[in-house]
This record gives C-alpha cells, sequence and structure tokens, in this order.
C-alpha cells in the first residue's frame, strides 16, 4: 500500500493551526513498508512548560483527523512532541560539520547540564504530585512545600540548588528553607542539587536539620526503594524457595540467542548486563517455550538486582510485575499500582521518574498469561501503554512464551511489532535455549533435597537416551524427574514410557492451575491425543494452526464451556506444545517427538478403544486407525514397555496375525511391531519368544508387510512366513531355525548374526541382493534360496537355540566383563583407554570360550557400545562411547546393569552363550 507522507504532514499542519498551534514543524515516519505504523514529530514552542503526557494529549486528536483525511483510519503512530529548545540540544554538536570551538563545546555542555537539571526537578515535582502531595510554591523553580493527608498530614519542604556548579548549599534558598520550617511543622526539610556538595556549608553554619540529596537520592526515598528491594527480595526467594515442583536449588544460568543476530549464543545474565548497561532507552523481550524457566529466571534476576540496591543505593531498583498475579487487571499502571501494594512500598511516580533516569528496571513476566484472558488486543493496549514509561534511558524487558509473543507479532517481527507501539527505541529480542549437558549435570548436582546416589540415578536417567537427554533439556521436567528422585519414584533408566507419563501428567496438573481451564488432566490429554492424532493420520510433525483451532473450538464445544474463546487460547498456549513457522504456514506441534508419541499412544488406548466398546466396535476402530501408516517408533515402544498393549490384544479375536483376521495390512504390520517389541519387555531373560500361539492360524505369519522393519532379537522357530513382504527389512540376532520362509520376497535384505539349521527352508519368492553379516563381521551376498540358507545355516551349532540355564549366562557376562575391563580402568578413578582393535586381547579357559570372545564380544562391544576412529595406517581405535561410561564403570565395579545398558548386555550375552551352552 502507498502513503505519501507529504501529505499526511501538510493535513497535520493544517489541523494544528486550527488548535492553535501555528509555529510547528512536522515530520511523519513511515516504520515499515505496509504503511501501518509511524511516527509523528512535531516540534513547537507551544509546549514550553507542558508535560509529554500534556503535548500528547493536546495533538493526539489532530493527528488522528490528519490520519483520517488521509485515508489511512486503521494506521498506528508513536507521537514525539518536542520544544525547539530539546531539539537544539540534541543536536547541538554534529559529526562531519568541522571541529567546534572549545568556547562553544563548554557553551553547549552548560545549557545541556541546565537543561538536564531542569528535567530532574520537573521529575521531583511530578513524582510529589504523582503520590498525592499538594505543592505549594514559596520560591517559583527554588523552594515548595509539599503536604500529603493519609491518618496524619506529612509535609516536607524541598528546595533546589540554583547553579549546576555550586560547591556549597545556596545560602538565599537556605533562609527560604529555614524560615518555612520555623514558621510550620515539617516532617523533614530537602536540598536537591544536581550532584551533592564538596563543601556544603562552607562559609557558613552547619545545618544538621538539612538533608543533602540529589533528585535520584530523594526519588528513591520517596519511593522506598530500599524497603522495596527487601521486600522484592524476599519474596522471590520465597518463591524459588518453595516450588510446587521440583527440588530446590542453584539456579542454572541457561545459554540464550539474539534473534536479531542469527547464531549469537550466550549466557543469559551475561545478555542482561549487556542490555542494562546500555545508554539508549531499551525494550528487551524474553522468549522462551513452555517449562524453559522464564519464570525462574526473571525472579532470579528481581532477587540479584534487589539485593544489589540493597548493598549499594546507586544500583538502579528492580519491580517484578508477574502477570499471573494480576490477570484480572487490564490497565498497566493498576497492575504496578497494586504491585506496590503487594510488596508495601514503593510509588508509581517516584519509580516511573526513576526509571526514565535508569535508576530502576522494569520486569514483567507472564505476558502471555494477560492475553489468555484477555486476548491480543488488550495485550496490545498493554504494550503501547508502556508507551510514557520507556523515556529517557529506561529499561524494560518483558516476558513471554514463545508461541504467545509470536502470536503477538503477528506477520512482522517482534522487533517491529514492538516499536510499531512504542516509536524508535532500541528493542533486542532473545530466545531461551534448552539445557545442554552440562547444564542439566549441574542441575541435578546443585539440588539440595537429593542425595548422592538420587542424583546418580537421575543422572544415568537424563543421559540414557538422545531422548531422554532433550527431554531433561527442558527444565520443567527435569524439576519433575528430580521430585521423583527425591522421593525414591524415579522410574528406571529403561522405563522412559512411564517416565513420560508422569511428566505430562504433571506439566497437566500445572496448566490446569496456571491457565485456570477447568478441564481437568484428563480433558487436556484427550484435546492432546486429538492434535496427535491429526498429525499421525497426516503423516505430519505438526498441524496448522488453523487446524488446531477448529480442533480446540470443537472439544471445547463437546465441553460446553462458557469461556470458548479464553480456553482456545489456553490449549493452543498449552506447556507442551510450540509454534514454528514452515513455509508461511504457522505449524502447531509438540515440544518433542517423544511426548508426542507417548500421547499418541495413551490417546489410542483411551479415545480409539473405549473401556466399554464392544469387540466388533473396538476392532473396526482399532483398524481405521491403525492402517493409516507406521506408528511412530516411540508410540510402539510406550505401547509395548506400559503393558497396554496387553488390553489391546485381549479385545482381538484370535487369529489376528493372519491372513483372514478382520484387520488391514497395515494395522496387522502396526500390531506385529508392538507385540514383537513387548517381548523384550515382558521376559527379559527370554525375549526372542514373542508370539502366542493363538495369534496365528496353523502358526504361519500370511500376507504381512514387514518391509524396511527392523526385527531383532525374536525367534521364528517352527513358524512359517508365507507370501511376506521383507524387502529391506533388516534381521538381527533372530532365530530361524525350523522356519519357512514360502514365496516371500526378500529384495535387500540383511540377516545379521542369524541362527538356522539344517531344518531351514526358503521356498519360491524373490531373492535379490540378500546380505548376510555373521558375528565374525563377514559379510556374504546371496542371490537365491540355497545360498541364503548356507549362509544362515550357523558354523558351530549351539548346544542349546535359548540358553536355559543361569550359569551359562553369568559365564558370559564374566567374558564380557573381560573385554570391558581392557577399555575401562575402575581404580582408583574411571579411566577410559583408546585402544587400537588389534590389541584387545583374546581370552578365555577353552576354544569354545575364547571363539566366543573372539567372534561374538569383541565384534558387538566394538560395534554397540564404543567410538571407532581411524588413525595411521588404517589402524582402528576404539573408545567406549561417552553415553555408556557411568553405567559400564557401574557394571564393572558392582555387577549390577543399568536400565539403560540392560538391553546391549542381555543382546550381548545371549549370543556369547550360544557358543557356550
Amino acid at each position: 500500500m502507498h502513503a505519501d507522507v507529504h501529505l499526511i504532514e501538510s493535513a497535520l499542519q493544517s489541523e494544528l493551526e486550527r488548535i492553535g498551534i501555528e509555529d510547528a514543524s512536522v515530520v511523519v515516519t513511515m516504520l515499515d513498508k505496509s504503511a501501518q505504523s509511524y511516527i509523528v514529530s512535531v516540534v513547537s514552542d507551544a509546549f514550553d512548560g507542558q508535560t509529554y503526557l500534556d503535548r500528547e494529549m493536546r495533538v493526539r486528536p489532530a493527528v488522528a483527523r490528519a490520519f483520517g483525511a488521509s485515508k489511512l483510519p486503521r494506521a498506528s503512530y508513536v507521537i514525539e512532541p518536542k520544544t525547539r529548545e530539546e531539539l537544539s540540544v540534541e543536536t547541538e554538536i554534529e559529526v562531519g560539520a568541522g571541529t567546534p570551538a572549545p568556547g562553544d563545546i563548554i557553551e553547549a555542555e552548560e545549557r545541556s547540564a541546565r537543561k538536564l537539571w531542569r528535567e530532574e526537578r520537573e521529575a521531583v515535582l511530578r513524582a510529589l504530585s504523582d503520590s498525592n502531595y499538594e505543592l505549594h510554591p514559596i520560591e517559583v523553580d527554588a523552594v515548595y512545600v509539599a503536604s500529603r493527608k493519609q491518618l496524619s498530614e506529612q509535609r516536607v519542604v524541598i528546595g533546589f540548588a540554583q547553579s549546576t556548579k555550586a560547591r556549597t548549599v545556596d545560602l538565599q534558598v537556605r533562609n527560604t528553607l529555614q524560615t518555612v520550617r520555623q514558621a510550620q511543622q515539617m516532617h523533614a526539610a530537602y536540598y536537591l542539587a544536581p550532584q551533592v556538595p564538596v563543601a556544603p556549608f562552607a562559609n557558613q553554619q552547619k545545618a544538621p536539620w538539612l538533608t543533602l540529596s540529589t533528585p535520584a537520592e530523594f526519588l528513591h526515598t520517596l519511593n522506598e526503594s530500599t524497603l522495596l528491594a527487601k521486600n522484592l527480595k524476599q519474596q522471590c526467594e520465597g518463591v524459588l524457595g518453595n516450588s510446587s515442583i521440583g527440588v530446590n536449588g542453584q539456579v542454572i544460568e541457561p545459554d540464550v540467542k539474539a534473534s536479531a543476530q542469527a547464531g549469537s549464543v550466550t549466557k543469559f545474565f551475561d545478555k542482561i548486563e549487556e542490555w542494562l548497561s546500555g545508554a539508549a532507552a531499551s525494550f528487551l523481550v524474553v522468549m522462551a517455550p513452555a517449562g524453559h524457566g522464564k519464570t525462574t529466571l526473571t525472579l532470579e534476576l528481581a532477587r540479584r538486582l534487589a539485593e544489589r540496591h540493597a548493598q549499594d543505593q546507586n544500583e538502579a531498583v528492580p519491580l517484578l510485575v508477574p502477570f499471573e498475579s494480576v490477570r484480572r487487571l487490564v490497565d498497566f499502571e493498576s497492575l504496578m499500582y497494586k504491585r506496590f501494594a503487594e510488596l508495601r512500598s514503593g510509588a508509581f511516580g517516584a519509580f516511573r521518574e526513576l526509571l526514565r533516569m535508569r535508576k530502576a528496571v522494569l520486569l514483567v513476566d507472564g505476558f502471555d498469561e494477560l492475553a489468555d484472558d484477555a486476548g491480543l488486543e488488550v495485550a496490545e493496549h498493554q504494550v503501547r501503554s508502556m508507551r510514557a514509561l520507556v523515556q529517557g534511558g529506561a529499561k524494560v524487558l518483558l516476558a513471554g512464551r514463545s508461541i504467545f509473543t509470536q502470536q503477538f507479532a503477528g506477520g512482522k517481527s517482534i522487533e517491529e511489532r514492538v516499536r510499531g507501539l512504542l516509536g524508535d527505541i532500541d528493542v533486542d529480542v532473545i530466545e531461551i535455549l534448552p539445557f545442554n549437558e552440562e547444564q542439566i549435570r549441574s542441575y541435578v548436582d546443585t539440588r539440595y533435597d537429593l542425595s548422592g546416589p538420587q542424583r546418580e540415578s537421575l543422572i544415568a536417567l537424563a543421559t540414557s537416551t538422545p531422548d531422554q537427554l532433550a527431554i531433561c533439556a527442558n527444565p520443567l521436567f527435569l524439576r519433575i524427574l528430580a521430585s521423583l528422585a527425591r522421593d525414591n519414584k524415579l522410574p528406571e533408566e529403561g522405563e522412559a514410557g512411564v517416565g513420560i507419563d508422569i511428566i505430562v501428567n504433571k506439566v497437566c496438573e500445572r496448566e490446569e492451575i496456571r491457565q485456570e481451564l477447568g478441564i481437568g488432566v484428563e480433558g487436556q490429554l484427550q484435546f492432546l491425543g486429538w492434535i496427535a492424532s491429526e498429525a499421525f493420520v497426516n503423516g505430519k510433525a505438526g498441524i496448522p494452526e488453523g487446524d488446531a483451532t477448529a480442533i480446540a473450538d470443537l472439544f471445547i464445544g463437546q465441553s460446553a464451556s462458557n469461556l470458548q474463546g479464553k480456553l482456545v487460547q489456553g490449549l493452543l498456549n498449552h506447556a507442551l506444545l510450540s509454534s514454528v513457522q514452515r513455509g508461511g504456514v504457522r505449524i502447531v506441534e509438540f515440544i518433542h517427538p517423544y511426548i508426542r508419541d507417548v500421547i499418541l499412544g495413551r490417546y489410542l488406548m483411551s479415545d480409539v478403544i473405549p473401556d466399554k466398546a464392544s469387540e466388533d466396535e473396538s476392532t473396526r476402530k482399532l483398524d481405521r486407525f491403525l492402517q493409516a501408516r507406521d506408528l511412530p517408533e516411540g508410540t510402539v515402544r510406550y505401547l509395548a514397555r506400559t503393558g497396554r498393549i496387553t488390553q489391546m490384544l485381549a479385545l482381538l479375536r484370535t487369529t489376528w496375525l493372519s491372513e483372514h483376521a478382520r484387520l488391514r495390512s497395515q494395522s496387522r504390520r502396526n500390531l506385529f511391531r508392538i507385540a514383537t517389541r513387548m517381548s523384550q519387555f515382558r521376559d527379559r531373560g527370554n525375549p526372542r519368544q514373542w508370539a502366542d500361539r493363538s495369534w496365528l492360524r496353523d502358526n504361519a505369519l500370511v500376507s504381512l508387510d514387514l518391509s524396511g522393519l527392523l526385527i531383532e532379537s525374536i525367534s521364528f522357530d517352527g513358524m512359517s512366513l508365507q507370501k511376506c513382504n521383507l524387502n529391506g527389512t533388516v534381521f538381527e540376532d533372530c532365530d530361524l531355525c525350523d522356519t519357512e520362509l514360502v514365496d516371500c520376497s526378500m529384495e535387500a535384505a540383511t540377516f545379521i548374526s542369524c541362527l538356522g539349521n539344517k531344518s531351514t527352508r526358503i521356498v519360491g519368492g524373490m531373492i535379490s541382493d540378500v546380505e548376510v553379516r555373521s558375528e565374525a563381521a563377514e559379510v556374504i551376498r546371496v542371490n537365491t534360496p540355497a545360498e541364503l540358507i548356507q549362509a544362515i545355516e550357523s558354523e558351530l551349532e549351539p548346544h542349546s537355540v535359548v540358553p536355559t540355564t543361569e550359569d551359562v549366562v553369568a559365564k558370559s557376562k564374566d567374558l564380557l566383563r573381560g573385554v570391558l575391563q581392557q577399555l575401562v580402568e575402575t581404580s582408583p578413578a574411571a579411566r577410559f583407554h583408546r585402544i587400537t582393535r588389534e590389541n584387545i586381547r583374546n581370552f578365555g579357559r577353552d576354544d569354545r570360550e575364547r571363539l566366543a570372545v573372539d567372534r561374538v564380544l569383541i565384534p558387538i562391544v566394538v560395534g554397540k557400545l564404543c567410538e571407532v576412529t581411524l588413525a595411521a595406517g588404517s589402524r582402528e581405535v576404539v573408545e567406549l562411547d561417552k553415553r555408556w561410561h557411568r553405567a559400564v564403570v557401574q557394571f564393572l565395579q558392582s555387577n549390577r546393569v543399568a536400565s539403560a545398558l540392560e538391553e546391549p548386555i542381555s543382546q550381548i550375552a545371549m549370543r556369547a552363550a550360544r557358543f557356550l551352552g
């Protein structure tokens, strides 16, 4: 849209003349290309002696009429009214106009000092007036009496220095102060100067009744800043020390990313110090995904600044305004008044002036809390109403959830949006990043209520898998797990699904209170399940924001809520959801894929198969859901680990894996994945026996699509696989003894350390480019059934297909310990060695044990538990992967296997046991 700023300026000039401002200079500056945001600068001597707000109120109607006449009635604008003297001081010394004469520089500096002193005097008088003091000038610009009636009348007399350079108290002002003090009963007498005089009473009698102060010091007194800082510090410490979730400990400083500087990452408090030290007025927006410690960090920042002011009154005094505690108020000035009342100290007028002088800092947390109640329009009004505060050198920090802050910005950058509301000020935007592994460890190590073993268990769980590490990078989730560790209820590393269940429930409990949703934990889980289901059916990580809003509307319609708008916004801002921009469309997705997978699993069990559904209805609903596509691996693991598959399979008729089942091929594929995965958790000693014979007809898997799957450590002993799609399937450590593969397609399939025998039969089917890998890491490529059978037949038949004695398994684990001890030295301290592959020593009491070590243990330990790099001469250098350090040391020291290591240890030991039975 094209806008002619000259037309606007001409219209505004005419409108100003109509209201008696005839000498005005008008400059209109467009802030963005959409022609919807402007800065309107009006310079006129008619403003002399008026406050900023008086000037703005005087010209705002004229500006509105001018924009209306220019056919821009919906444009937003910031008005900057100034006098010519103010403008001339700002531009007194300009670079590039030649070197000014020394006298000119001194004169300009003196004018600037006099202007600053006049502004500071006006600031004191404004603060007194805003604090309900009546001002009675005894001598204009020199002596004032300020009186206020509360329970009793308070009176103070204030004198102002008449020179910016005076080294002593002005004698005439002193005499006037003394006369007023003697004539009227005064609580105090103040003499204010730009700087406290060096020799205040030189050549005159001392006046102990007179308090010497700078304007900033007087405003701190009026604001009760020392008491304000003390009360704020106590309040912050109380909140930080009494969290409803988690255990107490040090606040861990996260990294933050500045949006204006791509790739610029720094520490949170370092960025805050950099921001506070800037000279210009600055508005800092702090974004953080839900649960990333935004509130904790603002509390800690307020506590530090309050402590700093308590130790040195020259430091800025902070005020923290948490929107959550004042969410029913929508006027920002009212919010601040209520906050001062809560802290039993502080004065709005004095604090506002201190803010402009850079002697105060305003911290606003939970900005999204207000919009949840009142909507984006009120949030916009709140930011615009802060314009009067962001003057001079004011520092204002606004913290909110990333998803809301992005919604608030609309299609613009956050910087542009804020500047469009506040004017041409500096706006910084930073986003709090998730914890890294070092910060996770620091957090756990500094929890006061955790014992040493509890810390070790929590760290082991947090670092057990990449998914767990990513989840624990969210400080809220880490706090929940810390509280479970304190109560000795922490799930084992291998029970991740159970741990996520607890985290999800705790977060929903917190959201129910924080956002006042009124639908309970189960209601939230149902809504989140709908979101996860929609994403699963569409095969996407998330869904468009419009679709998510429609789902929220539909959900709320079912719950018959009277607060639909608020509830929709609250659900979309849920702590477990995030919002990202992709291809010009805003997408709502879960904050971590594994949380999405778990919620999808819960939805599958609660909504797809309700408790009271009939068998036929359950089967139809289950088939309709599962036939869409492959379930995410996280959902498969969750359903298998929590045992909920038992309920699901009990609702199905027998032979559900057969060709004649009432389930379509994709549904049977998903159920096969769950059932085989479940066997690993149902019987860790014998995970290979996965199938219930009632699931099959004639012990045959018929027309089952297993293409592209990793099928690991299960037995097909005595089964028949008929017309199955095995293209690209990877079989690892599987028992194929007495197994038939009839008319199966096996293009590019892979068999790793699989066991066959002379009764293994392969009949018909398509076999092409099949790869067979032995325990000794040999690779054989085959293209015919005969070649495949020969390749998978074991060179050394085990004494039993599945070891049944504890002695054999124990012997395998002893040999495994011997291999690991070559990589780890546990005494006196854990040391991890780098060793070349050929230097890993083979050992054993007989040929069979040495064969197991050489052909099974060493290759698998190197492949599964180690990092391998190439050194000079193409030698392989082996080192234990850092993920396994703690668990392996525990295994070697105590023979106790951590859950994270239990699955690989069990698999490795079972493979070795084949050669030892």
